[in-house]
């Protein structure tokens, strides 16, 4: 084998690449007149240098030995592959016929392909060819075969019969088709016919068993009318349409219509099937309209929108806007309901008029205003959301939030202002608020003034157990010990042991003056706190 490196220093020298040096011939004193044929001149060119074609078979043939080194089997489709790279980087125009016979011949390059390369690419093929749907036989992997060893340049190899069965055998092929697999080719080939609509004939069954037979290889068999009427039998098949296979036709074409973006409506759909019904000669059991009622409902189809449609859109929209607190008017609602029209593709003329719109809102009660229900959903999903997020909210954080619902909703009710109002609100939304320490000692300090009025007197443990209930229905996080009921008492003036006159005194003007605005809302506010 010529070496690249032995190859240049000859070509360099003018020697073949099979001269000694010993045996290198005289130069020539004078240019001969088929000097323009010699070696030399077609590797350097008339310049004296190396031209872009040889210097493409160095580079060529350097990728080889390359590829070679790392284990990278070629063949010739590979090479001329990256031959054309080579010269789209070179900017070589094109190469001259026969190229790649003479370069091989040249640098002594064998491109050989092995025959288990030859069965992996032939498996490979098969694979493909199987994947589109294509039936393959014996004749049609042999033929395969043997054009795969015209172009991978394989060793001696003969597709014999002995080496496709031997080749069946070791990938577990099945070419020969049975007769019972060619009835389920048939059935199969029978099904995608008529779902296409394409009406077949016992001769068409006859000339596509022909044709299955030959390409099959199949042993032949007499297809006659006995054997299609048990064919029929055992398959279950019939040519001709029944009302399910119409319904999935149209169903199919629907989808087709819809998928290339066009809008259907009743009339297109019933003009469809009346055709395919004069196609498929099928009889309906049920009147026109009867049925595309049920055919839409069976297979789930809305066609073009009606007007009840696009007002129950329209309301949906509204209640949405609502729900994110937009207010709206009467020219956005109404721009709405065309939008929709022009969407829905709903039945034309329409007109979303101020007529139309003042019966849809009573039809469907509609009103563009917010109310007090609608503020209490929106303070109860902002609580929701608030307690998502882990943000601790106190009675005083609601009541302020209703407050600017109320006004950046224009609802503009004065109840919401009051306590009482709150308070229900709570109860409706079974509400538990995170009460504020100093809020419960205000309740457990109006507790014991009660019971002080009323002559009881109260120890520090009834203090404490007093301040657990209210701790446990406020929802409060206090943590009662006897330090805290000692300050407590403390920091409320709160004497350890009560006598009757100190009741009377305790009730006179320093502790009503004191106190006073304490004890104004004790009896109702604190109740329904406690509740």
């Amino acid at each position: 084998m010529v070496k690249y490196r032995d190859l240049s220093k000859s070509l360099a020298s003018g020697m073949s690449p099979s001269m000694s040096p010993s045996k290198a011939p005289e130069p020539a004193c004078e240019p001969t007149a088929s000097a323009s044929n010699s070696p030399l001149h077609k590797v350097f060119g008339k310049s004296g240098k190396v031209g872009k074609r040889q210097q493409l078979k160095r580079k060529l043939y350097s990728w080889i030995r390359e590829q070679r080194l790392e284990g990278i089997p070629l063949n010739d489709m590979v090479v001329e592959r990256k031959a054309s790279e080579m010269k789209e980087e070179m900017k070589i125009k094109d190469l001259e016929l026969g190229w790649l016979t003479t370069f091989k011949q040249e640098y002594n390059v064998k491109l050989v392909t092995s025959c288990e390369e030859l069965e992996e690419q032939l498996i490979t093929w098969i694979t493909d060819q199987r994947s589109k749907g294509l039936l393959l036989s014996d004749k049609i992997v042999q033929d395969r075969a043997l054009a795969l060893k015209e172009s991978l340049n394989a060793p001696s190899f003969n597709a014999s019969a002995k080496w496709l069965l031997d080749y069946k055998r070791r990938y577990g092929l099945k070419l020969v088709v049975s007769c019972e697999e060619l009835e389920e080719q048939l059935f199969s080939w029978i099904t995608h016919q008529k779902s296409e609509g394409v009406t077949l004939k016992f001769t068409d069954i006859q000339k596509k068993v022909t044709e299955l037979q030959k390409t099959l290889n199949s042993p032949p068999f007499d297809a006659n009318q006995i054997w299609f009427s048990e064919f029929k039998k055992r398959y279950r098949v019939s040519l001709n349409f029944k009302v399910k296979e119409l319904e999935d036709i149209l169903h199919s074409w629907i989808v087709g219509r819809r998928l290339q973006g066009d809008v259907l409506t009743d009339q297109s759909v019933t003009n469809k099937m009346l055709d395919l019904i004069g196609n498929l000669k099928v009889s309906l059991p049920k009147p026109v309209p009867q049925w595309l009622k049920e055919f839409k409902k069976n297979y789930g189809i809305r066609l073009v929108a009606s007007f009840v449609e696009l007002e129950e859109q329209l309301y949906a929209w509204i209640i949405q806007q609502k729900s994110l607190g937009t207010s709206l008017n009467d020219a956005q609602v109404q721009a709405e309901a065309l939008t929709l029209h022009q969407r829905l593709n709903t039945p034309a003329p329409f007109e979303a008029t101020h007529e139309w719109l003042t019966d849809f809102y009573q039809r469907y009660s509609v009103t563009l205003a917010f109310d007090c229900k609608e503020l209490k959903d929106r303070l109860h999903s902002w609580i929701v959301k608030q307690r998502l997020d882990g943000v601790p909210l106190s009675q005083k954080m609601v009541h302020d939030k209703a407050i600017q619902l109320n006004s950046d909703l224009k609802i503009n009710s004065p109840s919401v202002d009051t306590p009482q109002w709150l308070s229900d609100f709570i109860i409706q939304y079974s509400i538990r608020m995170t009460v504020s320490c100093e809020e419960l000692e205000e309740q457990l300090y109006s507790l014991i003034v009660k019971e002080k009025l009323k002559g009881n007197s109260l120890s520090d443990d009834d203090i404490y157990d007093k301040a657990l209930d209210l701790n446990y229905f406020l929802n409060t996080p206090l943590l009662a010990s006897d330090e805290w009921v000692a300050d407590f008492k403390r920091r409320y003036g709160l004497v350890d042991s009560v006598e009757a006159e100190s009741i009377s005194s305790f009730s006179d003007s320093s502790f009503s003056d004191s106190k006073e605005s304490d004890f104004s809302d004790v009896d109702e506010d604190n109740k329904a706190d406690l509740i």
